[in-house]
């Protein structure tokens, strides 16, 4: 089916092959079911050029990339930024570019930090949100509603105390006096 008669962009035709996929078939499903389901039915495919699926797979590599430091602490060695430059056409453009974890720029660190960091408070916002909506609306959480547990406190760490536990010798009876 060709986009360019329907004038919607390929993502609005992919969640509507989605949803209707859902509304189709009762519980979970694989994508490449509907993937199938689609190509045979004609689905027109734009095909990415080798360089952007090298390029894909080189990023997704940098990510997994890890090793240990001095300390002995697994790490990620490759970290990404994004940066706004001007473009020629005088528009921004948003580039992300990439640096070694034991040479990269300061300012380059702070940046990729300070974004990852970003980056989880926005998953941990939308995982609190889907979680209150299942629980709110879905009629297979009635009984047992999904809670997430913290499991550190940002910001909030104390000292675990840990009790010494002596081996018990046995004492010598004492002597009335």
């Amino acid at each position: 089916m060709s986009l360019a008669k329907q004038g919607r962009t390929q993502a609005e035709y992919d969640e509507e092959a989605i949803l209707q996929h859902e509304r189709e078939h009762d519980g979970a499903f694989h994508m490449e079911e509907l993937a199938a389901k689609l190509l045979s039915e004609g689905w027109e495919v734009k095909i990415p050029s080798p360089k952007a699926i090298l390029t894909r797979r080189l990023k997704r590599r940098s990510r997994e990339l890890q090793g240990y430091d001095k300390q002995n602490r697994k790490r990620r060695i490759m970290h990404a930024n994004k940066v706004v430059k001007i473009g020629p056409d005088g528009e921004p453009k948003t580039e992300v570019v990439w640096d070694h974890i034991d040479n990269m720029a300061w300012d380059h660190a702070l940046s990729a930090f300070q974004q990852r960091f970003e980056n989880t408070q926005k998953q941990d916002h939308a995982l609190e949100r889907d979680m209150g909506s299942f629980n709110d609306n879905n009629p297979n959480a009635v009984e047992h509603k999904i809670q997430k547990e913290m499991l550190f406190t940002y910001g909030d760490r104390q000292e675990q105390v840990v009790e010494k536990i002596e081996q018990d010798v046995p004492s010598k009876p004492k002597q009335p006096r």
